[in-house]
């Protein structure tokens, strides 16, 4: 008896797969982390964006308010109800038309260089006629005077020159000084009848602004040449007054 085959066929379709080379480089894109890095990119581009446009007017505006800061302040002055001046000028500026005057420095013991003439120079001119102002030539003298009376530390009444002297009578006579910038210092009134020394006085200094006086009463037996004066311990004379007595 013979065998009976059967045979079946089936056709099966084989994926298209190309062979590769066993040299050859395989490329793979991984797309979640490229997307990943675009997504950073661009979060760093916009925030730099953000960034500079709006801190850039605020830097504009500070620059601003400096450069008008040092801008120099505009001022004005009214000068009688007419016109208005600029003050923005620089303050060192001096006017063109002021004169400075700079105090001179003197020394204490300095002298007047103008002294004055001398009180009496011809008798009949100088009858009934005042002449009481002593020659100072020292500056710390501010005021030396005769005077008929001394009133709170202040000479009151005139005193005609010649003085007129009646015999029966004494008539009195007041020097006053004004003393300056000399506290703590002394100073000596004199009076002398016809260069015969008749009176001194030591006259201490307490203040910076001492105002001191003497008195003489003068009698008809020593009528004629009289002076009177201020000096120091070393005897410089500070102020004099000369006069005559009748």
């Amino acid at each position: 008896m013979t065998e009976n085959k059967v045979v079946i066929k089936i056709n099966v379709d084989k994926p298209n797969i190309k062979a590769v080379a066993p040299n050859d480089d395989i490329v793979v894109w991984h797309w979640n982390r490229i997307f990943a890095a675009l997504l950073v990119f661009a979060l760093i581009m916009g925030g730099s964006f953000y960034y500079f446009s709006f801190n850039k007017p605020q830097q504009i505006e500070q620059e601003n308010n400096i450069v008008e800061s040092a801008k120099p302040i505009l001022t004005t002055k009214v000068l009688n109800n007419k016109s208005l001046i600029n003050t923005s000028e620089k303050v060192n500026k001096k006017p063109q038309n002021i004169i400075e005057y700079l105090p001179k420095k003197e020394s204490p013991k300095a002298k007047v260089i103008n002294k004055l003439k001398p009180l009496i120079d011809n008798k009949q001119d100088n009858i009934n006629k005042e002449k009481t102002k002593g020659i100072i030539y020292h500056n710390n003298i501010g005021r030396s005077q005769l005077a008929a009376e001394i009133i709170q530390r202040e000479p009151v009444g005139k005193i005609q020159t010649p003085v007129i002297v009646d015999k029966t009578q004494a008539k009195a006579v007041f020097f006053f000084t004004e003393i300056n910038n000399m506290k703590g210092g002394t100073v000596y009134h004199q009076w002398f009848a016809n260069k015969q020394l008749v009176f001194k006085k030591k006259i201490n200094i307490a203040g910076n602004r001492w105002r001191v006086y003497t008195r003489k009463m003068i009698t008809y037996q020593f009528k004629g040449n009289w002076e009177v004066n201020i000096i120091d311990d070393a005897g410089e004379v500070y102020s004099e007054i000369k006069f005559e007595v009748l």
